[in-house]
């Protein structure tokens, strides 16, 4: 069987957010099930990527968000691990911590180790919510 490559897609085989409609995906916005672009509840900002380095052999290692100006100390904050490759199960991890919230600055995000000493970068989707 040949392999049919459509020009759509990108050198990743996914489809350019500037090709779904719309600006395309920003830091404020994303694409919802109804093929609008909507902000999250509480305005820009409240989400993000961080990544948590490891960088050297540890069992857990933290991470600062700042620049947050609408976080309160009520805000709820939910973490998630994922990669774009096999190297980093989320079994492998606990539940990341968020700690040292400050309003209108940021938070600490803490993740540790279930298997043992880790070294190198775990990316994190976070998001939160008044």
């Amino acid at each position: 069987m040949t392999a049919y490559r459509t020009p759509y897609l990108d050198g990743a085989n996914k489809i350019p957010t500037a090709r779904l409609g719309g600006a395309g995906a920003t830091a404020s916005n994303y694409l919802c099930g109804d093929q609008t672009w909507k902000t999250p509840a509480g305005g820009a900002g409240n989400f993000g990527e961080a990544t948590i380095p490891f960088a050297a052999w540890l069992t857990e290692d933290t991470i600062t968000v700042t620049g947050q100006t609408s976080i309160l100390a009520t805000s709820k904050i939910l973490c998630s691990i994922y990669a774009e490759n096999d190297d980093i199960y989320a079994q492998d991890w606990r539940t990341p911590l968020i700690r040292n919230i400050v309003p209108g600055v940021g938070f600490d995000i803490t993740l540790r180790s279930e298997i043992g000493a880790f070294k190198g970068g775990v990316k994190m989707n976070w998001t939160w919510s008044n």
